[in-house]
């Protein structure tokens, strides 16, 4: 019994190394659950967390065929707060991929929801996915 007080001792004074090591290179966690007016509400980064249930409105399926081309893309600029300026950076990134009239006839055409790089590809790239949608104007307006 001693020695196994002993190895989580030893478990958790590395465990706080660790931690205290990498701090600064990690977010921290930030789940908290909030209760309002007797309904639990689950935060994360101060947000609702949303609920993956099916919700009682009408749903776009995204799922089928799009084009895709991989790139190695900016990560720093993907994740970036978005504004006028990110916008217009990741626009150039992409060669202008998001207007109407972009030839993408030499694309890759990937049914989604899919893996982007399948084993044995372990490559570290992004893509640029696009794909054409015709909105009738009645769901326009439910929006």
């Amino acid at each position: 019994m001693k020695v196994i007080k002993i190895l989580i001792h030893i478990i958790l004074y590395f465990n706080i190394l660790i931690n205290k090591s990498f701090s600064a290179s990690f977010q921290k966690p930030d789940f908290k659950i909030l209760i309002k007016n007797n309904v639990i509400v689950p935060l994360a980064n101060g947000m609702v967390y949303p609920s993956f249930e099916l919700q009682n409105r009408e749903i776009l399926n995204l799922c089928g065929e799009w084009k895709v081309k991989k790139y190695k893309l900016n990560n720093k600029l993907s994740l970036s707060k978005r504004n006028k300026e990110t916008i217009l950076k990741l626009e150039k990134e992409c060669e202008n991929c998001h207007t109407e009239f972009f030839n993408d006839k030499d694309w890759e055409t990937k049914f989604v929801p899919d893996v982007l790089n399948k084993y044995p590809d372990r490559s570290q790239i992004g893509a640029w996915y696009r794909k054409k949608y015709l909105f009738l104007k009645n769901i326009i307006q439910k929006s």
